[in-house]
């Protein structure tokens, strides 16, 4: 026999698991998880369900190899796959109907009966209404489809059978808003003793995402960040521990780290990144000629528009400047109200040395430890009051998405082995 977990939007379950529940973890986290009682003949029961929201799951599904243009991929080589089922069908006019059979035109009706199946759930009890029955062959995508959402199919939503679930559920997740609720009950499991009520937070744990950073603040900041603004892709990221590793860190250490981990040959997908500096230029000029694998990005610190003009104190004169490319380290995405001094005026950067290769003088911010200790109450207070003005945080958002978006175009050494 066994038992089931199922994976549901509204009124349908779109994915089943048996006697696992650490398939279906990948787009939840240990924090989503509803535990209620309920009574049904008079008897007590405990329902067991992780509930997420359509936008959480399709971001974990992109940083696990699961992007739209993955997917593409995935369904032109699978369509090749399904010849016999298109011969069996449509006979002599096979390969016109495979033409028309494309990666769009299955995807808008793919979004159009997930969100009719959400919506009014399966006709289980008229297996051959009128779901089915008047799809004419002519309309290609919409018949295979149909078709597959039969009883004793031999496809799965229009592809081969054994083709990997998420590939499908991605696109699903295209028919919803982004605030409804994907729901994971996994009841059956816990009452057929295949797993505990509450899981241990390894089995959460997916493919990581290697960050390098040029120093521990850096690390230590972003990674806070993204814990408190991004919780649900925090169990992606994984930054070098400097302290306990008692690596040491800088702009050269962090050029030395990549070469290091290209001649290693690590299949883990890794990013490193650089501060947005005339340091950082230079040394990138170290790295210029060197072939880094797929799974290696190298990224500086974002552009943002208040590096735009801002204050600098050089030996000479002082003058607002736009010091993007110049002098944007880590401080200048804690946010406007931990630069800005008692006066309101913004914590200066001086210029510190020229950089003959690039022609740039190099910048740092002023009062640095200050600065971090101010961003270490701010994170502090976050957390404890939950409550996130995004005006506040508009810098680092940015540069957390600069590395969501980093991410999402790495080859996954496991989902897109021949990628690029």
């Amino acid at each position: 026999m066994g038992s089931y977990a199922t994976l549901g939007i509204g009124k349908y379950d779109y994915m089943m698991s048996k006697n696992c529940l650490s398939d279906f973890l990948l787009i939840f986290n240990s924090w989503e998880r509803r535990e209620e009682k309920y009574i049904e003949d008079e008897q007590e029961f405990t329902s067991y369900k992780y509930v997420t929201n359509v936008k959480s799951a399709k971001q974990c599904l992109d940083f696990s190899g699961y992007g739209l243009a993955q997917i593409e991929k995935a369904f032109t080589a699978s369509r090749e796959d399904m010849e016999y089922l298109f011969e069996h069908e449509y006979d002599d006019k096979a390969e016109t109907a495979i033409a028309e059979y494309t990666f769009d035109s299955w995807r808008f009706v793919v979004k159009n009966y997930a969100r009719k199946l959400s919506s009014e759930g399966y006709p289980w009890e008229a297996k051959d209404d009128a779901w089915f029955n008047n799809i004419e062959k002519v309309n290609v995508s919409e018949y295979i489809v149909a078709r597959s959402l039969r009883f004793n199919s031999f496809s799965f939503w229009g592809l081969p059978e054994g083709i990997d679930p998420w590939i499908v559920f991605r696109i699903v997740l295209e028919a919803f808003d982004d605030d409804d609720e994907v729901v994971l009950d996994y009841g059956d499991l816990v009452e057929g003793g295949w797993c505990d009520a509450i899981p241990n937070d390894d089995e959460f744990v997916y493919d990581k995402v290697l960050v390098l950073t040029e120093g521990v603040t850096d690390s230590e900041f972003i990674s806070s960040s993204i814990k408190l603004l991004y919780p649900h892709l925090n169990k992606f990221f994984h930054f070098m521990d400097f302290g306990i590793m008692k690596v040491s860190g800088s702009v050269s250490f962090l050029a030395h780290y990549i070469k290091a981990f290209a001649g290693a040959k690590i299949n883990n997908r890794i990013i490193g990144l650089f501060d947005n500096d005339s340091a950082a230029k230079d040394e990138l000029l170290n790295l210029r000629g060197i072939r880094l694998p797929h799974n290696i990005k190298i990224v500086s610190l974002p552009d943002i528009e208040l590096a735009r003009n801002y204050p600098t104190l050089g030996p000479m004169q002082n003058q607002d400047i736009d010091i993007n490319g110049l002098a944007c380290s880590i401080e200048l995405f804690f946010g406007k109200d931990v630069l800005q001094r008692d006066d309101g005026s913004l914590t200066p950067i001086r210029w510190t040395g020229y950089k003959d290769r690039i022609s740039q003088y190099q910048g740092e911010i002023q009062d640095k430890s200050i600065l971090q200790e101010k961003f270490r109450n701010k994170l502090a207070l976050a957390e404890q009051v939950q409550d996130i003005e995004k005006a506040n945080w508009k810098e680092m958002i940015i540069l957390i998405e600069t590395l969501i978006s980093v991410v999402n175009n790495i080859r996954h050494p496991y989902r897109d082995p021949e990628g690029s």
